[in-house]
């Protein structure tokens, strides 16, 4: 099934500092007005539509999913931001636009290439939304305090294995270092990780603020939910997605009627996530074999410390499959675009540290040395 920007071919964007952090700036909105040709959605003969609405994007569709509104990355993980590959075994490969990605102080963007790598999100991520004034208490959602209330049935916040609808738990929380109210960002934490290889669907329902009146949903989820004509291609070709979405909900017992937002995203592939490391385990130990790295001991001094009788330093040389200085700032397995690792670059030096206590222990009966599996 088709959404947002699978299947289009990359492209070149414009100018977008829009991210999760920051504030997207604004590009010329794109208007329709229902009926006008020129943004005539999909399947205008065959969807039941309830009515129509007016809706302005005010960022590029091809790269910010019209559900974040202003916040190019928003709602996230996310599979708008991705496209269709049938090599992966999701069936999917990220596709974020490097003009999409949060920008530091100096205008340069995170660079997305290793991201797009992958064949899904990580199962450990963090579901982030933005919806500005939400009190959670007042709302009920679960806190860290309570994650069982998650799985409550009436629970405002509702997280479901798409296949299965079984709901995931989680707990809420707001940005605590947002200046405002206007940019506080709502984190839900999932209570275990997100199960590899598979679909999520997120929904929030009946949410309010401190002052008790309910969160409205944005325009263009509202056209989705109540079945609203937009005339605008980027939002029809959407819709029997957000269809699907809402058909898993209702399986699951989540209505339309309430909802303020939901979308979907696919975890990243129990593959995608270890192969690289796998293969660097394997090579690095088929080149070892049953020998011991080959070192070399430059200092061999009484220790100073308390129960250490000598101090032993030294480097031994181990596979390098780092590219750059191999540092935080310049380091990148060296992988190809499927994600298959190339060689190893080099062996590096690596210093150990080494002690030995001022007496002998005696070694548990059952211990055994660590060695190459």
């Amino acid at each position: 099934m088709m959404i947002g920007r699978r299947g289009r071919a990359r492209r070149t964007l414009v100018a977008l500092t829009a991210g999760l952090i920051a504030a997207g700036t604004a590009v010329p909105a794109v208007t329709a007005s229902p009926g006008d040709p020129a943004g005539r959605g999909r399947g205008e003969a065959r969807y039941p539509y309830a009515g129509s609405i007016a809706v302005d994007l005010p960022t590029d569709p091809r790269a910010c999913d019209p559900l974040g509104g202003t916040r190019c990355l928003l709602p996230f993980p996310n599979d708008y931001f991705t496209v269709r590959d049938r090599s992966a075994e999701t069936g999917l490969r990220v596709d974020l636009a490097a003009d999409a990605t949060p920008a530091n102080a100096a205008g340069v963007h995170i660079d997305p290439t290793e991201l797009n790598r992958n064949d899904g999100f990580s199962p450990g991520s963090a579901v982030v939304a933005l919806l500005p004034g939400i009190d959670l208490a007042a709302s009920g959602a679960a806190p860290i305090t309570d994650m069982g209330s998650s799985l409550d049935r009436d629970a405002p916040i509702v997280v479901i294995d798409a296949q299965t609808g079984r709901r995931h738990p989680y707990w809420a929380e707001l940005d605590s270092r947002a200046p405002d109210d206007a940019h506080r960002l709502l984190f839900v934490r999932p209570a275990r990780s997100f199960r590899e290889g598979h679909r999520y669907i997120v929904a929030i329902r009946n949410v309010v603020d401190g002052a008790g009146q309910p969160i409205q949903p944005s325009d263009v989820f509202r056209a989705y939910r109540d079945r609203l004509d937009t005339g605008i291609d980027a939002i029809e070709g959407r819709r029997a997605h957000m269809d699907d979405v809402f058909h898993r909900l209702r399986r699951a017992g989540v209505g339309r009627d309430g909802l303020v937002l939901a979308w979907d995203f696919t975890v990243a592939s129990g593959e995608n996530l270890s192969e690289r490391l796998l293969a660097m385990r394997d090579d690095a130990f088929g080149q070892l074999g049953r020998a011991a790295p080959q070192f070399t001991v430059t200092g061999n001094v009484p220790s100073t410390r308390a129960n250490l009788a000598r101090e032993v330093s030294g480097t031994f040389e181990v596979p390098n499959y780092l590219t750059g200085s191999g540092g935080p700032e310049r380091c990148s397995t060296t992988a190809t675009g499927g994600g298959a690792l190339r060689s190893r670059s080099a062996t590096a030096p690596t210093p150990p540290a080494s002690s030995a206590p001022s007496r002998r222990r005696r070694s548990a009966p059952t211990a055994a040395p660590t060695r190459p599996g």
